[in-house]
């Protein structure tokens, strides 16, 4: 966001009134005020033409990726059912078009939103982005796309590389089932957006596993016959990480709307765009050695080849809270939600 201060200057020497009322003056006279009525007849039909031919088939796009952090309470997490219940809550206000979820674990987690939210929209459901239905989150992937517009199909494609069993009790991924969730919508007739949400495997140790789920998600994006490809997720990856070239290998293919907006790569560095450990998260204190950073994002990018385009007009980190069982106010997620709003356009034929 620009912000902008205009200072006014007074000349009290010019006095000269911009319309004198002396009479020895003439006014506007008829050929005065037809050629002016003309000119701004043609203006305003210039205007309009450009918007019947331009604007009128834009399409805005709202988006929103949220980590809901949605591991039981077993496994380290707070305040879980208080958060969904106010998760589905916020959700339902209507707010997004499209709204990308991950480490939603559990069926009952996913069951609460889908309620909240269905008078609204439309979400996928808890087996479609799941290898295994079981009680726990084993299996489970944890991602759900919920859209304003019906979905014309949905899949889901399982990481051929997943957490190492070795490290079952360090950061319990190999009991995940993580992978990239897909669904395509039509917010126009003639326009089909495939939408994608994903979550990577965590720890940046596993960044060799991370950038070959990274390589995967990147066929799935060059293998899309839709005209318009949106993704967004937790990807567990910085884009200052020097070993890690999973962002790299994202950004290679997609336009990042973060970067879109800001161009500015010292933006990176700034706490208030960090979506994990951001300081203004109540939950901050679970992690005192992790320093704020960015994990989640938003992608887009066009494939259509008739002519179009797609970008972004804003990003943005809202700030979600509720309030707990002793009524403070709590962070929804360990994580920040990141949101966007885009527009796309397709020459119609």
């Amino acid at each position: 966001m620009i912000k902008a201060t205009a200072t006014m200057t007074t000349m009290d020497g010019d006095t000269e009134p911009l319309v004198s009322s002396q009479s020895g003056r003439r006014g506007c006279g008829a050929k005065c005020w037809f050629l002016t009525s003309l000119t701004t007849a043609v203006l305003v039909g210039l205007f309009l033409a450009g918007y019947n031919y331009y604007w009128k088939d834009v399409v805005g796009i709202r988006v929103m990726s949220f980590n809901t952090w949605g591991i039981p309470a077993t496994f380290g997490s707070r305040d879980k059912e208080k958060r969904m219940d106010r998760i589905g809550e916020v959700l339902a206000w209507g707010e997004y078009d499209i709204i990308l979820l991950e480490e939603l674990w559990t069926q009952a987690d996913h069951d609460t939103i889908k309620r909240a939210v269905s008078s609204s929209y439309h979400m996928t459901e808890y087996g479609d982005f799941n290898s295994l239905i079981l009680p726990s989150p084993a299996g489970c992937s944890g991602l759900a796309i919920i859209s304003r517009w019906k979905f014309i199909q949905s899949n889901f494609t399982q990481f051929t590389k997943q957490g190492d069993l070795g490290h079952l009790f360090s950061d319990g991924e190999y009991l995940a089932g993580k992978g990239v969730g897909r669904a395509q919508v039509s917010p126009r007739p003639g326009i089909v957006v495939e939408v994608m949400v994903t979550h990577t495997i965590s720890e940046d140790a596993n960044y060799l596993t991370r950038e070959h789920q990274a390589d995967e998600i990147v066929e799935h994006i060059e293998n899309s016959k839709a005209d318009f490809v949106i993704l967004g997720g937790d990807f567990n990856a910085s884009p200052l990480m020097d070993m890690d070239k999973t962002y790299e290998k994202v950004k290679a293919v997609m336009t990042d709307v973060f970067q879109e907006i800001m161009a500015n790569l010292k933006a990176w560095f700034k706490e208030e765009f960090a979506t994990f450990a951001n300081p203004r998260n109540t939950y901050k204190d679970m992690n005192p050695n992790q320093k704020p950073v960015i994990y989640d994002y938003i992608f887009h990018k066009k494939k259509t080849d008739d002519i179009g385009m797609i970008w972004a007009k804003w990003f943005y980190l809202p700030f979600l809270s509720g309030l707990s069982a002793e009524n403070n106010t709590i962070s929804l997620s360990d994580h920040e939600p990141v949101t966007s709003h885009l527009y796309l356009w397709k020459q119609q034929k």
